[in-house]
C-alpha cells in the first residue's frame, strides 16, 4: 500500500465522498444485476443452479464489503493520526476472518514458494508488471500534479505507530487484497462476468486506497497487473507473492528511512 499526506477534511470532499458513495451503491447494483442477467440467460442450466451461484458470491463478499465500507466511513470521522489504528484493524480483522474461512493457508503459500521455476516466473513476471505499474501511476500523478489523488495518509512518528505501519502495508495487504480483490471478487463463470467481477474488485481495491476519483483511477491501475496474473494463473499465491514483493520494496524502503530518522534524533 502506497500512502500520500495530502488529503485533507474539506466541504468539497465530504460531498464528494457522498458522491462516491452513492456511484459505489449505483455500480454495485448494476453490476449485479447484470451478472444475475448474465447468468441467468443461459439455457443450459436450471434458473436455482445460477441463482445459488449468486448468492453464493454475495454471502462470500458481502462481510469484506461492509468491514471497507465501515473503515473508508471511519476516514471522514477519525482523526488523521489515526488512520494508522483504522487502516490496521481494517487489515486484521478481514485476515482473521480469511483464516477462520479457509480462504488460505500459510501451508499451502510456503508449498506454492517451494514448487519452483514456473511459480517464480510468473511471480517475477507479475511483480516486474505490478511495480510498474506504480511507476505509471508517478508519471501520471507528475503531469496532473494539480488534481488531488485523495489517498489516504499513515502517519509513522513513532515505534509504535512504525511497527503497525510495516504490518499494515508490508504484511498483512498482500494477504487481505488478494484474497478479497482477486480469489472472492474475480468470477470465470463467463467472460462478461470475469470482466465485469475483475473491474469491480480493481475498484472496490482502489476505494480502499484513495478517496477520490482521480487517485482511484490511479490505483486501479496498479492492481491491473495483480489481476491479470490471478485470471492468467488462477493461483492467488502468485499475485500474493509478487504483491509482498513490490509492497516490500516500496514500503520497506520508507520503514528503514524511518527508522534511521528515528535513531538519528
Amino acid at each position: 500500500t502506497t500512502i500520500s499526506l495530502k488529503y485533507s477534511l474539506t466541504l468539497f470532499s465530504v460531498i464528494e465522498f457522498i458522491i462516491l458513495l452513492i456511484l459505489t451503491s449505483v455500480l454495485l447494483r448494476i453490476i449485479l444485476s447484470i451478472v444475475v442477467c448474465i447468468l441467468f440467460s443461459s439455457m443450459f442450466f436450471p434458473f436455482i443452479f445460477w441463482y445459488s451461484i449468486t448468492q453464493f458470491y454475495i454471502k462470500v463478499n458481502i462481510f469484506p464489503i461492509i468491514i471497507e465500507v465501515i473503515f473508508i466511513i471511519s476516514c471522514f470521522i477519525v482523526p488523521r493520526e489515526y488512520f494508522i489504528y483504522t487502516n490496521f484493524f481494517f487489515y486484521l480483522i478481514l485476515a482473521i476472518f480469511f483464516w477462520y474461512r479457509n480462504d488460505f493457508s500459510l501451508k499451502e503459500w510456503l508449498y506454492n514458494l517451494k514448487s519452483g521455476k514456473e511459480f517464480w516466473k510468473q511471480v517475477v513476471l507479475t511483480a516486474v508488471g505490478f511495480i510498474g505499474a506504480f511507476i505509471i501511476t508517478m508519471v501520471l500523478e507528475s503531469i496532473f500534479a494539480d488534481l488531488n489523488t485523495g489517498m489516504i495518509g499513515l502517519r509513522r512518528n513513532s515505534w509504535i505507530s512504525l511497527i503497525l505501519f510495516a504490518i499494515s502495508t508490508i504484511v498483512l495487504p498482500p494477504i487481505v487484497e488478494e484474497i478479497f480483490f482477486r480469489k472472492n471478487m474475480i468470477s470465470f463463470e463467463n467472460k462478461a462476468v470475469l470482466i465485469i467481477t475483475s473491474l469491480l474488485g480493481m475498484f472496490l481495491y482502489a476505494f480502499e486506497h484513495s478517496l477520490a476519483v482521480w487517485g482511484i483511477l490511479l490505483t486501479m491501475i496498479w492492481a491491473l497487473p495483480l489481476s491479470i496474473s490471478y485470471i492468467k494463473t488462477k493461483n492467488v499465491y502468485v499475485p500474493m507473492t509478487a504483491h509482498f514483493i513490490g509492497n516490500l520494496f516500496g514500503n520497506g524502503i520508507d520503514v528503514v528511512f524511518t527508522v534511521i530518522a528515528m535513531f538519528s534524533k
